[in-house]
C-alpha cells in the first residue's frame, strides 16, 4: 500500500465518524452514499495540508450550477488536471437506491473512477461530476458552502 493510500485510509474513518456524531445520524449511515461532500473534502484537504500532502481540492458543478461536487486530486494545486489525476472521491454512492449495502471511498485515477461508477449504474451526469469538462475550480480554499464563489 502507497504511503498516500494508508493515509488515507487512516483519516477517512475517523472523518466519516466525526460526521455522523456532528450530524447527529445514526451510527450505521453511510457517509460515503450522502450529500455532504463539501463538509468531507474540506476536512480531508485540511488534514491532507497538516501532513504536507500536496493536493487539490476541484469543485465541479453541471451547466444549470446544480448538483454540484468536490473532490480531493493528489497533485500539485498549481498543476492542470487530467484523466490519469489520482483522485480521492469521498461520497461517491449518492445515486444507489439503498443505504443498505455498505460503501465507502474511492481512491483511484480520475478515468477509473468514473468507470467504477459507470460500472455500478450511475447517471451520466453524476459521472459528469468527477470529469475535467465539469471543473469549475481546479483548486479551491472556499468555504465548505459551494456557492460562495
Amino acid at each position: 500500500m502507497s504511503e498516500l493510500k494508508a493515509v488515507i485510509a487512516d483519516i477517512v474513518p475517523d472523518m466519516y465518524y466525526d460526521l455522523r456524531e456532528r450530524l447527529r445520524l445514526p451510527l450505521n449511515t453511510n457517509v460515503a452514499s450522502s450529500n455532504q461532500c463539501h463538509v468531507l473534502t474540506k476536512g480531508l484537504s485540511t488534514a491532507l495540508s497538516h501532513r504536507g500532502i500536496e493536493h487539490r481540492r476541484e469543485y465541479h458543478e453541471t451547466p444549470d450550477d446544480d448538483p454540484f461536487h468536490f473532490v480531493i486530486a493528489h497533485t500539485p494545486r498549481d498543476s492542470d488536471p487530467s484523466d490519469s489525476d489520482l483522485i480521492t472521491d469521498l461520497n461517491p454512492w449518492q445515486f444507489l437506491p439503498s443505504a443498505s449495502v455498505y460503501h465507502s471511498y474511492i481512491h483511484a485515477p480520475r478515468h477509473e473512477l468514473m468507470q467504477r461508477l459507470a460500472d455500478a449504474g450511475a447517471p451520466d451526469y453524476f459521472i459528469a461530476l468527477r470529469g475535467l469538462e465539469t471543473i469549475v475550480h481546479a483548486h479551491t480554499d472556499m468555504p465548505t458552502s459551494h456557492r460562495a464563489k
